[in-house]
């Protein structure tokens, strides 16, 4: 006659059955139990210790998951059922490397991410250590045979990783110079004519000396100055909103100030008498500042911003 110890999950107190036995009392807090075959692991329900036989519920919960693994690629229900496996029975190897083979495909998922490829490897390292001599060794060639298959992917994919950054950088430094390029001729649209249209202007002003040779009327001749001014004025806003070159927009500025103060001055200087000098100068003060901001207006109103901020 054989004897079995269980432990009564009432109290907790060791309770030795004859393992013939198929029922009994607890002596020390009177609770019934049940006895199922043999005496594996038992709980406490609507107090009555039931002892279950989990040697063969496991059993048959293996068979049951090598069905959804390697017949019905079911691999959720697979790995539903190798993780029960693996609660209930933590020393026996064939949950933790059903988990493997659940989670790399039957040992085909290469391609799986580091994180991804941590969690296998933790089962793998699991199954390993509670496997007996022989499936230790079956199970750990598997495992050395995927996981290289798995490092050198890894160390493919970063290579290819690199040398697409690598690629990826060269093509934009490429588009950056062409950028670069297309930006300097651009911005020469802008410089160039600006300066030929405003140093233009500046050799006609003092080639033709001043507005006194334009014409015979001191009138027609303002007026043709001043639209000269305003032409130069419009062209170079132009150029520059074209060249995305605001900087250059001052040339008018500059090209009227030195036109209209120089004209002043010669006009001042033909003046004999003390209050036509003064007259000459308020006039010429009033007409220069009205010239200036007329004619100037334009371009700095078109570049205002970059004005502020180059």
């Amino acid at each position: 006659m054989a004897f079995v110890e269980v432990i009564c999950k009432n109290c907790g107190g060791k309770i030795i059955l004859d393992d013939k036995m198929k029922s009994g009392v607890c002596e020390y807090c009177k609770t019934t139990f049940v006895r199922e075959d043999t005496n594996i692991t038992n709980h406490f329900h609507n107090n009555t210790t039931v002892v279950y036989n989990t040697d063969s519920s496991i059993e048959e919960k293996l068979k049951s998951a090598d069905v959804h693994l390697n017949q019905l690629d079911n691999y959720e229900n697979a790995r539903e059922i190798y993780e029960y496996v693996i609660q209930n029975r933590a020393d026996d190897y064939r949950g933790w490397w059903g988990m493997v083979l659940v989670l790399s495909r039957k040992l085909t998922y290469i391609d799986c991410g580091g994180n991804e490829f941590a969690k296998i490897r933790e089962y793998a390292e699991n199954a390993l250590k509670v496997a007996d001599g022989e499936h230790r060794k079956e199970i750990a060639a598997l495992w050395n045979d995927y996981s290289d298959k798995v490092s050198e992917y890894m160390a493919n994919a970063f290579l290819e990783a690199a040398e697409k950054k690598r690629e990826e950088e060269r093509i934009r430094d490429l588009f950056e110079q062409r950028y670069r390029k297309r930006q300097t001729a651009r911005k020469m649209i802008g410089i160039i004519p600006s300066l030929v249209c405003n140093i233009g202007v500046l050799i006609w002003y003092f080639f033709t000396n001043g507005i006194e040779g334009l014409s015979d009327t001191g009138l027609t001749a303002l007026a043709i100055f001043v639209g000269i001014l305003f032409v130069n004025s419009v062209l170079t806003a132009i150029f520059c909103k074209i060249g995305s070159t605001g900087g250059w927009a001052v040339l008018p500025l500059i090209v009227n100030i030195i036109t209209v103060t120089t004209t002043a001055f010669r006009d001042m200087q033909g003046s004999e008498q003390s209050a036509t000098y003064i007259v000459a100068i308020i006039v010429w003060v009033i007409l220069g500042l009205i010239i200036t901001a007329l004619c100037s207006f334009i371009p700095l109103s078109v570049f205002k911003n970059r004005y502020l901020y180059e």
